[in-house]
């Protein structure tokens, strides 16, 4: 029996290795440092990497340093931040469904989002882009409730019924 379960097992020739997860957190760390470093020196006026270890020296005030702290930084730090809730937002939605696939799209929220803005567009007129922000997580809220819905009406219900039922919304 267990020759049988050895069999079924695909060869690769070479032995299955793994990276250890601390591996993995040091350089998504330093990707992740790179890449706002990246962030801070392009832009309309590009820096060179002189003028970006400078405006770390705090008692040098250049239009460098002014460029990157008042401009730049905010703009780094708010992607870094929308970025970790967008990874929070999908891990949380996985594990809720049990699905490895499951995100917005497949799921109805996007489109029930996108109907109540047009309907709140073309029923009540609104033309301003902050009203639409609670149009479309009311919206979004609603989908997500109806697939829930649908979803549980029977015993067996699982993460491929979840996903049959955002696709039907």
């Amino acid at each position: 029996m267990a020759e049988i379960a050895l069999r079924a097992q695909p060869e690769t020739g070479r032995a299955a290795t793994r990276v250890p997860t601390g591996v993995v957190i040091l350089v998504l760390a330093v990707l992740t440092v790179f890449l706002c470093l990246t962030s801070l020196a392009i832009g309309s006026r590009n820096l060179t990497l002189e003028e970006l270890a400078s405006v770390f020296v705090p008692w040098e005030r250049t239009m460098a340093s002014i460029i990157v702290w008042q401009l730049r930084m905010p703009r780094t730090v708010l992607a870094v931040m929308v970025g970790a809730a967008l990874a929070v937002a999908g891990v949380v939605m996985q594990g809720l469904t049990r699905n490895p696939l499951a995100e917005p799209g497949i799921l109805g929220i996007n489109a029930g989002a996108s109907l109540s803005v047009v309907l709140s567009m073309s029923l009540l007129g609104l033309t301003d882009v902050s009203d639409f922000l609670w149009f479309a997580f009311a919206g979004a809220a609603l989908a997500a409730f109806l697939v829930h819905l649908m979803s549980v009406r029977s015993a067996d219900a699982g993460p491929a019924r979840l996903v049959l039922a955002g696709v039907a919304l």
